[in-house]
């Protein structure tokens, strides 16, 4: 393509650290050639929730920010005053700064919020193509389980408050991207968007990053946690609440020990469990990490393991050669397939029985790490996703 297409990512917050699609899409972007910028507000991820100083500000610092411009790997990212709309976070003065920048292609990552309302008010305006994402899956939506109970009051509040106005935004659309098909059906039942105009296309890995390290790495990165080289690690990463249970995963290394005292597990971040996970044995804690950090972390595990939600970080870990092991919920089966083991959801003894398996199957340990490390380089890299995607939302040269 001859000429250089300006493209606008748009979120209501932004933190460096962080290796969510919001930060590594539009750095890939940018990597292959096209004007990327990020705008955003002065907050930080997460600074709406009531644990952040507990949780996230020893990583990311306070939760604010300065106001201005700053230039990460070639993208611009524009800091604007922070405004709020109930427990919504979105950069003030967007419509001046989308003058100002003039983009040929828009794209936000959440169907259903303040400032995909107004990015679809603002397009008759405008010029752009208006890309809409949907990263909300069934098992972080309680509404979902609970819908069939509800009272015909509560779903015409639903309906009026979300299923209209995503009706509106669905028109003003380009095109959708959902990460997994369970993204797509919730957008289509819960948020009035319809099955045209879209596509699957799964989350991403930096594999520059995530890949496998040498012997040597291992070994210091063992030996500055105080693991041995004999040692079963069992990794997680993210937050330490309920909703994601790391505690379960601790309870399964404390039940695992009586007969196998080498499986240990390392818990990376923070979060409302932490107490509770530092008092059973064998069971380490260390901050949230960088992704270098994250990539020395996967590499020394025998196998990650998300408990409950399913996170974008099980790809960084197959991309390390880690198998993963995550619940019977979990939609994204690509994910897993012949890389992991499924166990059933909220079941402690079906969690210790599937990091058995692979504890006792040396074989099938190291078959499904190189199966799901082959399966993201060819599949699932940022690189990949970058090139293909102008095609992928059928955008057209201007």
């Amino acid at each position: 393509m001859d000429k250089k297409i300006k493209i606008v990512f748009v979120c209501g917050w932004y933190s460096s650290p962080f290796g969510y699609i919001h930060n590594n899409l539009p750095k890939a972007l940018a990597k292959v050639g096209h004007d990327v910028h990020i705008v955003t507000s002065v907050s930080q991820q997460y600074s709406n929730t009531p644990t952040y100083e507990s949780t996230y500000e020893s990583f990311l610092g306070p939760k604010y920010t300065k106001e201005g411009i700053t230039i990460e790997e070639n993208v611009r990212i524009h800091r604007l005053p922070v405004g709020r709309f109930k427990t919504e976070i979105y950069p003030k003065y967007l419509y001046k700064k989308l003058r100002e920048l003039n983009p040929d292609i828009v794209h936000i990552f959440d169907i259903s919020c303040l400032l995909s309302f107004k990015l679809a008010l603002y397009k008759p305006f405008f010029k752009y193509k208006y890309i809409n994402s949907n990263h909300i899956l069934m098992s972080v939506f309680p509404l979902h389980a609970k819908w069939k109970k509800l009272n015909v009051f509560a779903k015409l509040k639903w309906f009026l408050l979300h299923k209209v106005p995503g009706r509106f935004i669905y028109k003003q659309t380009d095109f959708t991207i959902y990460p997994t098909v369970d993204a797509k059906n919730l957008a289509l039942t819960y948020f009035g968007f319809k099955d045209k105009k879209n596509t699957i296309q799964s989350l991403a890995v930096d594999i520059n990053i995530f890949k496998s390290l040498p012997e040597t790495e291992i070994i210091q990165t063992n030996a500055k946690l105080g693991f041995e080289k004999s040692d079963f690690i069992c990794v997680y990463t993210g937050r330490f609440s309920e909703d994601k249970d790391p505690l379960q995963l601790a309870k399964a290394v404390q039940q695992l020990n009586v007969k196998y005292p080498t499986i240990k597990g390392l818990f990376v971040g923070s979060g409302v469990q932490d107490e509770e996970i530092n008092k059973i044995p064998n069971c380490v804690i260390v901050p949230f990490a960088s992704q270098l950090e994250l990539s020395q972390y996967y590499n020394i595990a025998a196998i990650g393991i998300w408990p409950k939600q399913e996170s974008t970080s099980m790809l960084d870990c197959l991309a390390c050669k880690t198998p993963i092991i995550v619940n019977d919920t979990v939609k994204a089966t690509e994910r897993v397939d012949g890389n992991g083991i499924l166990f059933e959801y909220n079941n402690l003894d079906s969690l210790c029985d599937a990091i058995e398996k692979l504890y006792l199957d040396n074989k099938l340990l190291l078959l499904y790490g190189k199966a799901g490390q082959m399966k993201v380089v060819n599949n699932f890299s940022w690189t990949k996703y970058a090139s293909g995607y102008l095609q992928t939302i059928s955008y057209k040269n201007i």
